[in-house]
């Protein structure tokens, strides 16, 4: 394999803070964390989540007065969210995705602010039939703290200065139709290029991330019963922050990938 191609540039990743809050964008649920008011012990619930569309990642959440973490918040104010990526449910393990911790103080909104309805509903359309319930309220998590997890490798503490600086990626909306689109229709392409990176050829390849910068894939090895998963991050030749230019790095990479992958085998 040639000393210099794509495969063996140096490996970056976005900013902490900018994953995170990508991560946010893309999140529809979580695990809310309150203190149970009779002996402190943490209350952990799933609920749904939007970014709050007026903050600088803050978390906005709908939620009825009767449930427990609700009751929960009246005592005290301090919550947590765990956000997953929302390939958990497909990847081997999901110890090799990005998740997110943000932690704060959470405020009850009185009435319904427009902007928080239309957010809402944009990510949560079957809210509707409720969004009119007296005992449904929005909540606001303001983030003090923040701890990024990107899999295998990269994690750290965002504090909240840092972490209201951080920005959305460009790919965000893209993110999803991507991964089901090269999962669906293109693991050839997954396996050649794990192939071009590893010397061997997985038994299954899986995109599980996508930046401007590269791309993560969830590879599989199985031989006589044993099973190795892999994580590998992929660079980019250039930065691709639209659509169209992910799809020309990524074809550009199949073409060398195949030319490696020739090389090896005439060796």
């Amino acid at each position: 394999m040639s000393e210099h191609t794509i495969f063996d540039k140096e490996l970056s990743y976005p900013e902490l803070q900018d994953a995170g809050r990508t991560l946010l964008h893309v999140s529809s649920t979580g695990a809310l964390s309150t203190l149970d008011p009779r002996d402190g012990t943490p209350y952990v619930s799933l609920v749904e989540v939007v970014p709050c569309p007026d903050s600088q990642g803050d978390v906005l959440m709908f939620l009825s007065m009767l449930a427990a973490h609700s009751t929960n918040l009246l005592k005290s104010s301090l919550a947590s969210v765990l956000l997953n990526d929302p390939m958990a449910g497909q990847a081997e393990s999901v110890l090799g995705l990005p998740r997110l911790t943000l932690m704060g103080d959470v405020e009850m909104i009185e009435g319904r602010p427009e902007e928080y309805v239309q957010a809402w509903l944009s990510r949560h359309p079957a809210a509707q039939g409720y969004m009119g319930f007296t005992d449904f309220h929005f909540y606001r998590l303001h983030v003090k703290r923040a701890r990024y997890v990107g899999g295998f490798g990269q994690m750290g503490w965002i504090e909240q200065d840092v972490w209201k600086q951080g920005h959305v990626s460009a790919l965000a909306g893209s993110i999803a139709p991507v991964l089901e689109h090269m999962n669906d229709d293109h693991g050839t392409n997954l396996m050649d290029y794990v192939h071009a990176r590893c010397e061997s050829r997985p038994d299954r390849a899986l995109m599980v991330g996508l930046d401007e910068l590269g791309f993560q894939v969830e590879a599989i090895w199985s031989d006589e019963g044993q099973t190795r998963t892999d994580y590998l991050r992929f660079m980019f030749e250039e930065p691709a922050t639209r659509t169209e230019l992910v799809r020309k790095e990524l074809v550009k990479m199949a073409h060398l990938a195949r030319e490696i992958i020739a090389a090896m085998e005439n060796k």
